[in-house]
Parts: C-alpha cells; structure tokens; sequence
C-alpha cells in the first residue's frame, strides 16, 4: 500500500499535465468560434444597414415623386421597419456597433 503513494503522485501529476493542455486548446477553440461569429454578426449588421441605406436614398432621390403622389406614409412605414431591425442588431451584447438614430413620432 506505501509503494501506491508514489504512483498516485505520478500519475496525478500527469492527469493534471494532460487537463491543462486540454483546458487551453478548448479556450482556442472557442476564441476562434466567437471571433468568427462577431464577424459574422458584423457582415450580416453591414448588410442591413447598406439596404436601409440605399432605400433611403431611393427615398431621397425620389422626393419630387412622393410628394407629388403622396406616397410618404407608406415609404415612411418601410423605414421604420428597417430601422427597428438595425436597431435591434446594433444593440446585441457584443455587436460593437452604436448608432445615434432618432425617428419621427
């Protein structure tokens, strides 16, 4: 039974040699995982902002026709829909991204 003494020491010695290197190839693994969804949130951020972005240039490029056929309301609708959506993104943990908005009520 005394000569297991040192065999156990050993052998904990190696099982926690072992967890260690297990434990930081896991924190790679999910730094890697987590930089690749940040960017990912971020492209996916970007495309909604491009789309509401050229539909407000749309929008301004096509003033004279909205106020000669009175379509305001209903582009104004389109616009705040997309801006709740950007909005929402834009305000997740960890997005990094703020915007300074401001809507008509």
């Amino acid at each position: 039974m005394i000569l297991m003494i040192p065999f156990n020491a050993v052998l904990a010695a190696k099982m926690k040699k072992l967890q260690i290197s297990q434990m930081k190839n896991k924190v790679r693994e999910a730094s890697c995982s987590d930089i690749q969804k940040k960017k990912i949130e971020l492209v996916r951020t970007r495309l909604i902002q491009d789309r509401r972005t050229k539909l407000m240039d749309e929008i301004l490029n096509g003033i004279k026709i909205l106020k000669l056929y009175a379509w305001e309301t209903s582009f104004e609708k389109k616009v705040v829909v997309k801006k709740k959506v950007v909005l929402a993104l834009s305000f997740q943990p960890g997005s990094g991204i703020k915007l300074n908005i401001t809507s008509r009520t």
